[in-house]
């Protein structure tokens, strides 16, 4: 696509999203809601969420400079 490594976020719920985005090298984001054979909070990833409402928070830490788009509220 084009985009550069550390604009990327890989956001998921298992052990193959997470350890995909490492091997990636790019920030991950694990939901502990999802499916996962590993408790997620064992998996590694930079930000572990409990809640969809969680999401634009764990994605600003790690990218500071990300801004939301004026549609989305």
């Amino acid at each position: 696509l084009g985009t550069p490594l550390e604009k990327c976020i890989m956001i998921g719920d298992s052990e193959a999203d997470t350890f995909a985005a490492q091997a990636a090298g790019i920030k991950s984001i694990c939901v502990d809601f999802g499916y996962s054979r590993v408790s997620p909070d064992a998996l590694g990833a930079d930000h572990l969420i409990s809640h969809y409402q969680e999401i634009y928070n764990a994605m600003k830490a790690c990218q500071p400079e990300l801004t939301l788009s004026p549609f989305i509220k």
